[in-house]
């Protein structure tokens, strides 16, 4: 009797642990399949993008806020050591540490840097 009240206590315990999603469901919020294709933008949406992030350096007091009406120069999608990345230009005839801003951003637009170099 002891070893059935034993054994039954241990199912139970294990049942209890786990709980629910204790073992390896596969509903735990990745996927074991392919990567997800990053999707690429095009020169409009990356000058746009670009432009936001022009304004929120302006507004962070970054760049002057003379850099919000600057002209766009260039969007081109260009490779930095392998890897490609979107570099837009702005001129800006008001600017205060340099005359032209340029913004990199990820193919997809995801922003990586600015700086009045560019590079």
């Amino acid at each position: 009797m002891k070893t059935i009240t034993i054994l039954m206590s241990l199912m139970i315990s294990t049942f209890t642990f786990a709980g629910v999603g204790g073992g390896h469901s596969h509903g735990h919020g990745h996927s074991h399949g392919a990567p997800k294709e990053v999707k690429k933008i095009d020169a409009e949406k990356a000058e746009k993008l670009a432009r936001s992030k022009v304004r929120v350096l302006a507004f962070q007091e970054k760049v002057d806020a003379s850099w919000n009406d600057a002209k766009l120069a260039s969007a081109e999608l260009k490779e930095f050591k392998g890897k490609k990345e979107w570099l837009v230009t702005f001129s800006n005839e008001k600017g205060k540490k340099g005359k032209t801003l340029y913004v990199f951003l990820k193919p997809d637009g995801e922003f990586v840097a600015a700086n009045f170099t560019g590079k």
